[in-house]
């Protein structure tokens, strides 16, 4: 797991950051989703439905994203009992990540 979320730190980074452009004016919000789709992938039903309800409602994308994106990890963790993985909070009943 750890590879995983150093991996795709680096790619949100290089997004980011890129040296092309002296490393100045990227875009990471895109590839930042995709990391998270790829590490919390029981999230992507929620996420989508609130980006849907939020652009119905207001008809503005970027705003849709803003209030999707901080939700989609808040939803994850919290799910996670659901799931039978056990709580973020709780060290005794948390699966150790191989």
């Amino acid at each position: 797991m750890i590879a995983e979320l150093c991996a795709g730190a680096a790619a949100v980074m290089g997004h980011n950051f890129p040296v092309f452009l002296k490393f100045r004016g990227g875009r990471g919000g895109a590839t930042c989703i995709g990391v998270l789709f790829f590490l919390m992938p029981w999230g992507i039903p929620a996420y989508l439905a609130i980006f849907g309800l939020t652009l119905l409602l207001t008809h503005y994308p970027t705003l849709s994203y803003s209030v999707a994106f901080p939700l989609f990890p808040i939803y994850c963790l919290a799910s996670l009992p659901l799931m039978g993985m056990g709580s973020f909070l709780d060290r005794d009943t948390a699966t150790p990540c191989n």
